[in-house]
């Protein structure tokens, strides 16, 4: 199982770009053309009915027999819209700001669920795939990836309930944490590696699962050392 673990970790970076690139192709049902996160609503829906709130809108569409369904809710400084394309078991979330900026996109079909956020200038944040409805979600099939607003990756790791890989990295693309870790509850465990921003190693150990019930822990174990500019200045030890 470590073995398989590893070698995921080492085409990670390609399978997210793979699947990226499939998934930003993915059919936007009721997308403008110019922007494939702007909604545009579909001629098959008619407005039902629009309400105030505490001061926000809710506007409700809906086709003739009740199946496809839209929401739009105006807040303050925020839109959100909700599409339930319930004849083909689809669903849309998309949240604007008040100029329309898209600042985050969700799609679910049966049991998978993909997500976007953005930052302010639209330079992608945030992407991940979970597929559910298992017991254990599958470490190869269920991720995130995080981004710095200068586009480069600021981590990465799956959604997993047993050890799989965990990496974060400096702004400047360089390794900052290299582990496992359980997602749930980001639970690190197995070898801990720790680098500097200049590419230096500055934390070496391990970690280990405790058996804590329906949560998983863990704790430090074995030796521990640690680093500055390259030089060990301090050693543990635990138990």
């Amino acid at each position: 199982m470590n073995n398989i673990l590893k070698n995921k970790g080492v085409i990670i970076n390609f399978k997210c770009c793979l699947i990226l690139f499939f998934i930003l192709n993915i059919p936007f049902d009721g997308k403008s053309q110019s922007n494939p996160f702007q909604f545009v609503i579909p001629h098959t829906l008619k407005l039902v009915d629009s309400t105030d709130v505490d001061g926000s809108i809710i506007v409700n569409y809906s086709d003739n027999n009740g199946i496809d369904m839209v929401q739009k809710r105006y807040y303050r400084n925020q839109i959100e819209l909700d599409y339930f394309k319930n004849s083909e078991n689809k669903t849309y979330h998309v949240e604007y700001d008040s100029m329309y900026n898209v600042i985050s996109y969700g799609y679910r079909k049966d049991q998978t669920t993909i997500g976007y956020s953005f930052y302010d200038s639209g330079r992608l944040k945030s992407y991940s795939i979970l597929y559910d409805g298992t017991e254990n979600y599958l470490a190869d099939s269920s991720f995130t990836v995080e981004y710095y607003s200068n586009g480069m990756i600021n981590r990465q790791y799956y959604f997993s309930r047993v050890p799989a890989p965990y990496k974060e990295f400096w702004s400047d693309g360089q390794p900052k944490v290299v582990t496992n870790c359980i997602a749930p509850g980001m639970i690190y465990c197995g070898e801990y590696l720790e680098y500097d921003e200049t590419g230096r190693l500055k934390v070496k150990g391990k970690y280990q699962l405790v058996d804590s019930g329906k949560l998983p822990k863990s704790r430090k174990v074995g030796k521990w050392k640690y680093y500055e500019k390259g030089k060990l200045v301090k050693k543990e030890k635990f138990g």
